[in-house]
C-alpha cells in the first residue's frame, strides 16, 4: 500500500521547550473501510431499493451460524397508491439465504407463490451480492424474475442495521 493511500492523524502537544506526541494517534486506510465480520450481519436491516419494476422498501431479519445466513424478508412498494402491477408485486414476504465471506454477502431472496399478498399467484426469486458491507451499512446489486411480470435486472438497494 502506498503512503499516499493511507490517512493518518496524530495530535501534537507543544510545551515551552518540548514537543511531545500525544497518545492519540490513529492511522487507517481511507480507501477500504473495515468490512463487517461474519458475526456482525445478524439482526434487523431496513432500507430501500429500485429495479426495472420500480421502487420499494425492504426489511430483513437475519440469523447466522458461521458464514451461513438465513432469515425473513418483507418488501413494500414505495408508492402503492400508484396501482401498477409492478407496485403490487413489491408487496411480498419471503425468505433470505446466503453466505458471508471476506466482507461480502451473496444472497437469494425467495418469495413463493401463494399466501395473502396482493399477487398470490406470482412468485419472485432474486439473487445478489453486496457491494458494500461495513458495520451497520449494506449496499447490494441484484437481478431476478417474477413468475408473472418476467425478469428484472439492474437492481440496487441500501440498508442499515437497526439498533
Amino acid at each position: 500500500m502506498r503512503l499516499r493511500d493511507r490517512l493518518c492523524r496524530c495530535a501534537f502537544v507543544r510545551w515551552p521547550g518540548v514537543v511531545a506526541l500525544a497518545l492519540t494517534c490513529g492511522c487507517g486506510n481511507s480507501m477500504s473501510p473495515t468490512p463487517a465480520s461474519a458475526s456482525t450481519v445478524a439482526g434487523t436491516w431496513s432500507g430501500s431499493g429500485t429495479d426495472s419494476q420500480g421502487d420499494f422498501a425492504m426489511t430483513w431479519a437475519l440469523t447466522q451460524i458461521g458464514s451461513m445466513v438465513t432469515g425473513t424478508v418483507v418488501t413494500r412498494g414505495a408508492n402503492p397508491a400508484v396501482g401498477t402491477c409492478a407496485s403490487c408485486h413489491k408487496n411480498k414476504a419471503g425468505t433470505v439465504s446466503g453466505t458471508v465471506s471476506g466482507g461480502v454477502m451473496t444472497f437469494t431472496l425467495s418469495f413463493p407463490s401463494g399466501g395473502s399478498d396482493g399477487t398470490p399467484l406470482c412468485g419472485v426469486d432474486i439473487t445478489g451480492t453486496t457491494t458494500r458491507l461495513v458495520g451497520s451499512l449494506a449496499s447490494a446489486t441484484y437481478s431476478g424474475a417474477d413468475s408473472c411480470e418476467g425478469p428484472f435486472s439492474g437492481g440496487t438497494f441500501s440498508m442499515t442495521r437497526q439498533p
